[in-house]
């Protein structure tokens, strides 16, 4: 039992980064733990139990929306990795020709 309590102190403590210490929920590996658990049981249990008489959403409207700004998005980065790619190169290609 003593090594698996230094193992955890080892893992836990030691290895610990020193900044991290005192934010919020990094303290110890519990309240992540609990916020896991916590959202498996409601994912498997209790939200099926809440839901079971009740009618699904009518999502449609919602998913074709943030499709569209998805994809909207994503052309968005396409453009600006494209033009900064080409302007990074027309940069450096006139900076070798002087």
């Amino acid at each position: 039992m003593d090594t698996i309590m230094s193992t955890y102190n080892y893992l836990i403590y030691d290895l610990a980064s020193p900044v991290t210490k005192d934010w919020f929920l990094l303290s110890s590996p519990w309240p992540v733990l609990s916020i896991v658990l916590f959202y498996n049981f409601f994912c498997k249990k209790l939200g099926p139990y809440l839901m079971s008489n009740k009618e699904p959403f009518e999502l449609k409207l919602v998913i074709k929306l943030y499709n569209l700004f998805q994809v909207l998005i994503s052309l968005y980065l396409v453009y600006e990795i494209i033009t900064g790619f080409v302007k990074h190169l027309i940069l450096t290609r006139f900076l070798e020709l002087q």
